[in-house]
């Protein structure tokens, strides 16, 4: 850590911390994440936690060929004192998540927001990993305010089942809970079929998508159009937007999408379109009602409202 001055810790971790730095030699700052050998924490990975090194991999191998507009971008690793760490580009304004607490996006905005994570989560696919973390609070945004997708201490490779669920609980596709494994690949398409709804609405779909989950099992018996029409969403989520999430969060993940179907849909094409015409859509002003809808996300410490998902009267 010789080559960097600290200036704030961003978060700690089970086996490690991370920290904004600024670089004495570039002078620029940037984010090293910092955890233990693999020797000195096999306790952590065994229970699931962030394995470093498969980081470093992942990092590698999206990074080849100049890698992906819409991924955090590796820019060194060294060792340590006993940690692996790994120098990240660094997004002044911070997480999605965040961003979103303070003002709730327009659908335009949402949508432009939703394609940038599509392509890069497609982009890691086609390179044969799954991110196993996907969330408003993966993503960071660039002083630009375009969107980077990070955090990929629990992605796996694509084709290899697990059986220990990783993530955050409310992302979770059904099959990650039950006791038969599950492959990652479906898993993330959920998780973003999730934060899309979370974008369009401001409330994750449910607690966890467990049967023992009032929201839950309504969705299950009714689908994305029962639950429009349970929380009078019709203005919120378009027909073509109600079309992808149909798709995405179907509860047997070998009727999920691929990502590149994921791609070819028309709510993703349309926003692409739309993205590439302006890489700065304009925000205006937004409806009370969409704004009130909002509000549940304030105040929120660790993680969205799980009781704002539950239908009024019906869950």
């Amino acid at each position: 850590m010789k080559h960097f001055v600290v200036q704030k810790e961003l978060a700690t971790t089970a086996n490690g911390r991370i920290l904004v730095c600024r670089d004495k030699i570039t002078k620029q700052l940037v984010v090293v994440k910092r955890a233990l050998t693999m020797r000195r924490n096999h306790v952590t990975r065994r229970l699931g936690g962030d394995d470093i090194r498969l980081e470093k991999e992942v990092h590698r191998v999206i990074s080849a060929n100049a890698g992906h507009v819409h991924i955090v971008r590796l820019l060194d690793t060294f060792v340590d004192e006993g940690y692996v760490n790994l120098v990240l580009e660094y997004c002044p304004r911070g997480e999605l998540y965040d961003a979103v607490r303070r003002s709730p996006p327009t659908l335009t905005r949402a949508c432009d927001y939703f394609v940038q994570v599509t392509s890069a989560v497609a982009f890691v696919h086609s390179r044969g990993y799954a991110h196993g973390d996907i969330s408003l609070e993966s993503i960071y945004l660039d002083a630009n305010d375009q969107c980077k997708l990070g955090d990929f201490g629990l992605a796996a490779p694509l084709d290899a089942q697990r059986s220990v669920s990783v993530g955050k609980l409310f992302y979770m596709a059904p099959e990650m809970l039950g006791a038969g494994g599950y492959f990652p690949g479906p898993a993330d398409v959920w998780a973003l079929g999730i934060l899309l709804f979370v974008l369009l609405t401001g409330s994750p779909l449910c607690r966890r998508a467990h049967p023992a989950d009032t929201a839950y099992s309504f969705f299950a018996a009714h689908g994305i159009e029962g639950i429009t029409r349970a929380w009078k969403l019709d203005d919120t989520i378009t027909p073509d937007a109600r079309g992808l999430l149909s798709q995405m969060l179907n509860v047997d993940p070998l009727h999920r999408p691929t990502m590149d179907a994921v791609l070819a849909h028309d709510y993703v094409r349309q926003g692409i379109l739309a993205h590439k015409a302006s890489s700065r859509l304009g925000t205006p002003s937004t409806p009370r009602s969409y704004e009130r809808m909002w509000r549940r996300l304030v105040g929120f410490t660790t993680a969205l409202s799980p009781t704002a998902s539950k239908p009024p009267k019906t869950c």
